[in-house]
């Protein structure tokens, strides 16, 4: 499959590694709802799906031509279920897939499906969102863009944590975590998505306060849980600096 290489944004690496340290505050999330530790083994699968997700998304964002991205998109749907599809000609993100399709090697059938079947729902609603011409609806898909996402954390939690008599609060909490930190992510770097042709959707100030009311309305309702209002502090603190440092800082842009 020939699909033209993109070269990687400054600052690409750094953000990996912001991506990946991602991973230790949803495992604290995880043990602070449901008072079991996140095995290790979880821990570094979460922080290789992580780094993977960067990688993808950066090159689905810089991928301006329709049909190249699409392409790309639908590369990645067959590469995940089979593992047939060649990257090679981009060898940082055929890296980046063939670690997430080793991943999930060690799920069960069903486990693969629920995966597989996130990711095909991500990459349609990234698309959508790219497309979308209306703050509200865009804030709606980016919310749920991150909803999904945050779920792709759960087939790897040992039977223990699905078990708990806590799992749908912890479930809740990622999805809420995703959402909010999602629409967040837009917020900021709205400006340099719309000058980098990423979103038709205009970042006036009236249209980036949709992501902010966003932001508030997907994180209230754990705040609201006082055992998870310190916890979540941190986590927040953590995300709101992580984002920043991940936003482009060179648009000119000025609609």
């Amino acid at each position: 499959m020939n699909l033209e290489r993109n070269v990687p944004t400054a600052g690409l690496e750094q953000s990996k590694v912001r991506y990946e340290r991602a991973a230790d505050t949803i495992a604290e999330l995880a043990e602070e709802i449901t008072s079991i530790p996140i095995p290790e083994e979880v821990l570094s699968k979460w922080k290789t799906l992580l780094s993977a997700i960067r990688i993808i998304d950066d090159r689905i964002d810089h991928t301006a031509d329709d049909a190249t991205r699409l392409a790309l998109t639908e590369g990645i749907r067959t590469y995940l279920k089979s593992g047939e599809v060649d990257f090679t000609n981009d060898t940082e993100l055929a890296t980046a897939v063939s670690n997430v399709y080793a991943l999930t090697r060690s799920m069960n059938e069903d486990q693969q499906a629920f995966f597989n079947t996130l990711i095909s729902s991500i990459l349609r609603t990234t698309e959508n969102i790219r497309t979308e011409e209306t703050a509200a609806q865009m804030a709606r898909l980016t919310m749920l863009e991150g909803q999904l996402t945050a779920e792709l954390f759960l087939p790897f939690l040992p039977s223990e944590f699905v078990q708990s008599e806590q799992y749908p609060k912890l479930v809740k909490a990622f999805t809420r975590l995703g959402r909010a930190a999602n629409a967040f992510d837009t917020f900021v770097d709205l400006k340099a998505d719309y000058a980098g042709q990423q979103t038709r959707v205009l970042p006036t100030l009236r249209n980036r306060l949709a992501f902010l009311e966003a932001t508030v309305l997907s994180g209230s309702s754990l705040l609201s849980d006082q055992k998870l209002s310190r916890v979540l502090l941190t986590l927040a603190t953590r995300g709101v600096y992580g984002t920043i440092a991940d936003s482009p800082k060179d648009t000119d842009s000025n609609p």
